[in-house]
């Protein structure tokens, strides 16, 4: 992922941010990274790399000339709008039968998976959806799955900033509850289970 991160950055000249959590410091585990192999890109124009023999690069965001200013911000959305095109990412386990879909990201998606888990060994219809990009967000996916009859059980590691992206994404006339920890304190399999029981989306 940080490879990826380097070659977006490149390619889009914006800041990418990867999110993580305390627990991956602390898991031990076999892993097989993916093999990445970084793309090329023409960084002449804009890298400041030193001027000497040549004119120096300036990076400004502002331009007092509104006309070049107008110019500069639709180049700015045309990439936002890019990237939203081209870069959205995102997993779904076990979704296609699913009645409710826990929405998940970081080591809450891996609780939520186990939670899953347990639930089909019971003959429940549970799934996962896990966001790995969270901007973009990938609403067109959400939008599909709230269009199929699905619910959602929002699980984050959050005090719900992940909720509103999801609301907005499956549009009104959808069940989208919430279960948040915060602090240091994650949710168990059997708490986001008993969430739903609660719910009366899982038989007690």
């Amino acid at each position: 992922m940080p490879g990826l991160g380097f070659d977006l950055a490149f390619k889009y000249r914006n800041p990418v941010l990867i999110l993580s959590d305390a627990f991956t410091g602390q898991l031990k585990e076999d892993v097989e990274f993916p093999e990445f192999t970084s793309r090329h890109y023409d960084v002449s124009s804009w890298a400041a790399t030193g001027a000497k023999g040549r004119q120096p690069h300036i990076f400004n965001s502002l331009e007092l000339d509104f006309q070049k200013h107008f110019k500069h911000m639709g180049m700015i959305y045309e990439k936002y709008h890019q990237a939203e095109e081209s870069e959205v990412r995102f997993e779904e386990y076990r979704t296609e039968d699913a009645d409710t879909v826990i929405i998940a990201f970081g080591i809450a998606s891996r609780i939520a998976k186990g939670a899953v888990n347990n639930l089909r060994s019971r003959g429940i219809k549970a799934g996962l959806f896990r966001p790995i990009t969270l901007w973009p967000f990938p609403k067109t996916p959400l939008k599909k799955l709230a269009s199929a009859g699905k619910r959602f059980l929002d699980v984050e590691l959050n005090t719900g900033q992940m909720y509103e992206d999801v609301r907005l994404a499956v549009g009104d006339g959808v069940t989208v509850d919430f279960l948040g920890k915060w602090g240091g304190v994650v949710p168990t399999e059997a708490e986001i289970e008993n969430k739903l029981k609660r719910l009366e989306v899982v038989a007690a």
